[in-house]
């Protein structure tokens, strides 16, 4: 193992990553069940395995030419690990499924209109192998240019989609998985369980594998609360412990009025930019409210942990925006993407947790950002690995690894 450092400097911890130079160009990578090693499908036109060995990387094929274009120019959305013998990931309007055992592969198809598209993927009962899928069907009348969601709940058969139900999610507005769109009603699963948050009734809605109306402790808590809430954008739940992450954002500015003050001349461009600003700060701003139901307190079960009264973890408190909240598959870590000065190169930001904390979160350890100029980092580009615990970018030719289960063995620099 590389020696790992980390370095302390104005009250703030940073992780130096392992930097690996893989000699090819890989912007997907996913989880993969083999110690130490990541999955990406940008090699060769095949699945593959990047094995890691200290600063190097052996590339494994898996399954090569089950497509003309295994990679390419499609929308691609992977799924946590969930299974020690297959992985499944989303291509734009289809499921490809790799049994690692076997090595049969699969194509299922689950979309037939060009105007539709697969918005993202979920795992809801790993046992029974039922997935959520997310459909973007065309342009939703009278939203401008929005998708209606459509989260199918079935099972792979064969190369078919089984269906069991589908549950209507609200308007998606935006390029599928593009950092820029409007998700206006986040969704997660957990335990079986499938939570939806309604935009228009502002509350969460629970459904099980069959696509039933149910209940969960986390609906209650938040729909008890969501008067305060603005505009909820994602939901994170941890794997075992009783909470879950609400991550929410300020409210679309009405700034027709403004611009017609503008273009009458009732007010002046300089006006108009000083009143505009705090309305557009506002909505930027993001808030994360910590939810748990481990206690009968309910001052404790929906606390801001970041929000405009100050922040609850310390050393994050230059944090204004954030998204891409993702637990590592032991759940000993958070990492999210700090956007405040760049959502094209986020500053990766990870927290350790341990139900031993008051609030679950310990001192942040920040991971920093990629190298590469230019290089839009994408919910494709990071991949968890499981032993050990690390957190993986790439920026397209090298690869980032942050290998957080060995911290205990980093050598500490004071700056």
């Amino acid at each position: 193992m590389k020696e790992l450092f980390i370095m302390k400097s104005n009250g703030r911890r940073s992780l130096f990553p392992v930097v690996v130079g893989i000699g090819k160009q890989v912007e997907n990578i996913f989880a993969v069940p083999e110690k130490d090693a990541i999955g990406t499908i940008d090699i060769d036109n095949a699945i593959s395995f990047l094995e890691f060995d200290d600063d190097k990387v052996k590339i494994k094929i898996i399954k090569k030419d089950f497509a003309e274009e295994v990679s390419g120019e499609y929308d691609f959305f992977f799924t946590p690990l969930y299974s020690d013998k297959e992985i499944t990931y989303a291509q734009s309007r289809w499921l490809i499924n790799q049994n690692l055992r076997t090595k049969e592969n699969r194509t299922v198809f689950v979309i037939n209109n060009l105007d539709d598209w697969i918005g993202k993927l979920a795992v809801l009962n790993p046992e029974k192998g039922i997935f959520v899928i997310e459909v973007l069907k065309g342009w939703a009348k009278g939203s401008g240019r929005a998708y209606k969601k459509f989260l199918n709940i079935g099972t792979l058969e064969n190369e078919d989609l089984v269906p069991i139900a589908v549950v209507e999610g609200g308007l998606y507005d935006g390029l599928p998985g593009s950092h820029y769109a409007k998700d206006y009603s986040p969704w997660a699963v957990k335990d079986g369980k499938l939570f939806v948050y309604d935009e228009n009734s502002k509350v969460v809605n629970v459904f099980n594998e069959n696509g039933i109306a149910t209940s969960h402790p986390f609906q209650t808590i938040l729909n008890n609360n969501s008067k305060k809430l603005r505009r909820p954008k994602e939901i994170a739940f941890h794997p075992e412990l009783p909470f879950g992450l609400l991550i929410e954002m300020g409210n679309t500015p009405d700034l027709n009025d403004l611009d017609e003050q503008r273009q009458n001349g009732l007010i002046t461009f300089d006006q108009y930019r000083a009143l505009r600003a705090p309305l557009i700060k506002e909505r930027d701003r993001h808030a994360i409210w910590l939810i748990r139901w481990d206690t009968e307190d309910e001052n404790r079960q929906f606390v801001p942990l970041m929000s405009l009264a100050g922040n609850l973890i310390s050393s994050i408190d230059d944090v204004k925006m954030c998204s891409d909240f993702q637990f590592s598959p032991d759940g000993t870590w958070l990492v999210f993407r700090d956007n405040t000065k760049s959502v094209e190169n986020p500053v990766f930001v990870s927290i350790p947790v341990s139900p031993d904390n008051p609030l679950f979160f310990g001192e942040p350890l920040y991971l920093g950002q990629v190298l590469r100029e230019g290089m839009m980092v994408g919910a494709k580009g990071c991949a968890w690995i499981n032993k050990p615990t690390s957190f993986v970018v790439t920026d397209g030719m090298v690869l980032y690894k942050w290998d957080l289960g060995n911290i205990d063995k980093a050598r500490v620099i004071n700056q």
